[in-house]
């Protein structure tokens, strides 16, 4: 196995080693499976549907599940010129641990917080709408409990929304960040997210992404 995705980074790379597992076993026996029946598969072995469903559709999508437990999934309109930075400083976090950071139970603003941010950040996706990205991300729901976690964080978020260019969020339960912006401008949020994380002793990688459109894909089969 050739894997280039961070482990323990929070950047999904269990979810994509799975989907790359049920892909590559379908291709292997001849198995003719449709993209429903692997996400259902994939769901006994990943909990995370936001996880499994890009790493095998592509793209920026929305999972969800009916009240028959049925897997539900589309993709959002997703601009051309989308760029991601990605900062994957150089520790780890252990997924369970970091889900026992969060509380039980929220209160009524902070969930309707965040629900004003999704909505938001999917108009703003949709429609190119790159000035309101900084507010489109905002969290309050599980960043301000792992934050503490990940030194230079803090100081990071605040630099990047200052310059009004992007918006940052922690990558899944961390310890990466990841920042949405415009095409031109990802070498200044780079930069910043780079520095954060030197002032508070840590070196990281800096990695600029485009969005993958194709998901999963077999390259080779025998």
């Amino acid at each position: 196995m050739f894997n280039e995705i961070p482990i323990a980074r929070g950047l999904g790379s269990s979810a994509s080693a799975i989907i790359g597992g049920i892909v590559g076993a379908a291709r292997f026996y001849k198995v003719d499976l449709t993209n429903q029946e692997m996400l259902e598969l994939a769901l006994t072995l990943e909990e995370h549907m936001d996880n499994i469903t890009p790493a095998l559709i592509g793209g920026l999508t929305l999972a969800y599940k009916t009240d028959q437990e049925e897997i539900k999934w589309t993709r959002i309109k997703t601009p051309l010129d989308l760029r991601v930075v990605v900062a994957i400083p150089e520790f780890t976090l252990n997924t369970k641990e970091m889900r026992k950071a969060l509380p039980q139970k929220v209160a009524l603003p902070e969930a309707v917080f965040n629900l004003n941010r999704s909505a938001l950040l999917v108009n703003a996706l949709q429609n190119s709408d790159w000035e309101v990205l900084a507010e489109a991300m905002e969290d309050r729901l599980h960043q301000p409990y792992r934050a503490p976690f990940i030194p230079g964080i803090e100081d990071m978020f605040s630099q990047i929304k200052k310059t009004g260019l992007a918006g940052v969020a922690l990558s899944g339960s961390g310890p990466s960040v990841v920042s949405l912006t415009k095409k031109g401008r990802e070498e200044t949020i780079g930069k910043i997210m780079k520095d954060a994380f030197l002032n508070a002793g840590i070196t990281c990688r800096i990695l600029v992404l485009e969005v993958d459109f194709d998901g999963t894909k077999a390259v080779y089969s025998i």
